[in-house]
């Protein structure tokens, strides 16, 4: 209050009693335990969900590989059947 006469009476304010210090320590302690624990969580969840984004783009991967491989052999059967064609026409 500004108009308290002695502005350093806050000064002379008594100590907290040493049970609620610890009894305010203690939660504060269990508040820093439980935000510790909602860290971890967190932590763990963005690992699961980085562990199954690099399962889905190696996934993805191989099925490219997989598509470039059929496109290769559909070519090569591709050019084999117009080989095998030229082939019968010479024939007749």
């Amino acid at each position: 209050d500004v108009s308290d006469p002695d502005p350093l009476a806050f000064a002379d304010a008594p100590s907290p009693h040493p049970a609620d210090v610890i009894r305010s320590s203690q939660g504060e302690a269990k508040l820093l335990r439980k935000s510790v624990a909602q860290v971890a969580h967190r932590e763990q969840r963005i690992q699961a969900r980085e562990s199954k984004i690099k399962n889905l783009e190696a996934l993805l991967e191989t099925e490219a590989d997989m598509k470039l491989a059929a496109e290769e052999k559909s070519a090569g059967l591709s050019q084999e059947l117009e080989m095998m064609r030229a082939q019968f026409s010479e024939l007749q």
